[in-house]
């Protein structure tokens, strides 16, 4: 195996000692605090509105400027479902409310 480089379980690589590795949400050298999604388990959509949810994510996720982070995937995901669950039905309001709650949110 060629290429490859064998390493103790605790010995860092490169890139995650210079960049900041964080694997499940945050690659790169961002320093953005990890943020875990709302527990939506108890919500139940339709296909028809899990159409529309997803109509209305993509939508909004493509107005972003790169490059797109995780945490505002997340922020619009976590606002379409809440908006969605609140029986708002429309995929551009829930675009519009999703965007305009991610300018809203705090920095970090």
């Amino acid at each position: 195996m060629t290429g490859w480089v064998r390493r103790a379980p605790h010995e860092a690589s490169p890139r995650q000692r210079n960049f900041h590795f964080f694997p499940a949400l945050n690659i790169g050298p961002h320093k953005r605090p990890v943020r875990t999604m709302k527990n939506f388990s108890n919500a139940e959509f339709s296909p028809e509105v899990i159409e529309l949810m997803t109509a209305a994510l993509e939508s909004a996720v493509a107005t972003l400027p790169e490059p797109v982070h995780s945490s505002h995937v997340n922020a619009l995901a976590e606002s379409i479902l809440r908006t969605a669950g609140a029986g708002e039905r429309n995929p551009a309001a829930l675009q519009r409310i999703a965007l305009m709650e991610l300018q809203l949110a705090p920095r970090n």
